[in-house]
């Protein structure tokens, strides 16, 4: 290879490098490449403590978000740092689970990704961001008095299945990083095509004079832009943001991908399948929500917590998701009770099927390995299954609402 293959295939690795998302687990990715598309587990690589995606590396390079909802099951006494529904297949992340009163999460701070209490690790978030909103959450739930707290806690679960507000966010977001992905795709066309070409057909020092500048300039510009909305959006995260601003000014390669980390965590405080019935067409909603609905129904076994405190915030919790998820999901447009109908048959033996993950067994089964001995259930009659499909058929015939577009004008 030339001198100058080397260095683009080195520029080309670093960039790719630029591509690559670590998500802690728990967190649903809704990744454009380039069509958006929905993922609960990396299909590339991950451990037990998260996975690694890859964003669409071609401008105008499309969407990272990641949606993750509350990891703590919240109660009018305290919370515990577990919830009943496992958003990645594996299971959460293994972190230590504890139980708190509110009196206790008076004293949570938080250190870039890290919620400390009395100056220990208490919580390890995915971003600088949601450590700063969770750490706020708790803070004001901690200070409010308890005879408010209950109405504060119906207040936050439905937040969590917000579904215009986070159509209104999207839009507003897409139209405030329309320069950045603009200056960042003309930077990506510079260093990737025109550069090149230019040191192929004039040799290195006349593009470099000009190309250089260009870079840093544009990388200027991106780094500024980069401050103001992630001052705007995260207020409370100054040292990510002065992290990002700086790597952004220095690094054209980290600039050009500003944009997708600025909205990375911009959806994160919703539950992913408010997220999903806001962004997605209804029939592939409907397909997510359903396997998360089923799944908040039936959680796997063993519950994460075995104590009397631990069981009842985590079945009070519990209740209000299901609770908010069913009211959102009927204004939507959607049924929830679809998404408990049974699967159809794969083969004419099986007499059964798992409520939380539709597998199918013979009559000798009778709980499903896979969930950890969720009991399995039985086809209903045919009368039933009559009045299933025309339930299902008159949900079908619901007009979709509207969806979100890059072009449209950003939300009040």
């Amino acid at each position: 290879m030339t001198e100058r293959q080397q260095l683009l295939g080195i520029l080309g690795l670093i960039y790719l490098s630029e591509c690559i998302r670590w998500v802690r687990r728990g967190g649903v990715v809704f990744n454009r490449a380039p069509d958006l598309r929905v993922w609960r587990k990396s299909p590339f690589l991950n451990n037990p403590r998260g996975d690694i995606h890859v964003g669409w590396p071609l401008p105008p390079f499309g969407e990272f978000v990641v949606a993750r909802g509350l990891p703590f099951s919240l109660d009018s006494d305290g919370l515990v740092t577990a919830t009943t529904a496992n958003l990645h297949p594996d299971g959460p992340a293994p972190q230590p689970i504890q139980h708190l009163t509110w009196e206790e999460c008076a004293r949570i701070t938080v250190d870039g990704e890290r919620l400390l209490r009395d100056h220990k690790v208490f919580w390890l978030a995915d971003t600088a961001a949601e450590a700063a909103r969770l750490g706020s959450l708790l803070r004001t739930a901690a200070a409010l008095p308890a005879p408010q707290r209950e109405a504060w806690l119906e207040t936050t679960t439905k937040g969590l299945f917000d579904v215009p507000t986070i159509r209104a966010r999207w839009e507003s977001s897409q139209a405030a990083l329309k320069p950045l992905r603009f200056v960042g795709s003309a930077l990506w066309t510079l260093m990737f095509l025109l550069l090149p070409l230019a040191v192929w057909q004039w040799g290195w020092t006349p593009p470099l004079w000009i190309g250089i500048p260009a870079l840093f300039l544009g990388s200027f510009w991106i780094a500024r832009r980069l401050h103001q909305l992630h001052a705007q959006w995260f207020p409370e995260a100054r040292d990510d943001r002065f992290r990002l601003v700086l790597l952004a000014a220095l690094s054209p390669v980290t600039a050009i991908r500003s944009a997708e980390v600025l909205m990375r965590p911009r959806l994160e405080e919703f539950h992913p399948a408010a997220v999903a019935m806001a962004l997605l067409p209804r029939d592939r909603a409907d397909t997510f929500c359903a396997q998360l609905w089923r799944e908040l129904r039936h959680p796997r076994l063993p519950l994460p917590v075995s104590t009397d405190v631990g069981n009842r915030r985590l079945g009070r919790w519990h209740d209000r998701l299901l609770g908010a998820l069913r009211e959102a999901a009927i204004a939507n447009g959607s049924d929830p009770d679809r998404w408990e109908a049974p699967p159809g048959k794969t083969d004419s033996a099986h007499a059964r099927f798992c409520p939380r993950c539709h597998s199918q067994s013979t009559a000798a089964a009778s709980l499903c390995s896979e969930c950890g001995g969720i009991p399995l259930k039985e086809w209903p009659t045919e009368t039933t299954n009559s009045a299933a499909s025309s339930a299902a058929a008159a949900s079908a015939s619901l007009p979709d609402p509207p969806r979100p577009s890059a072009s449209s004008p950003p939300s009040p």
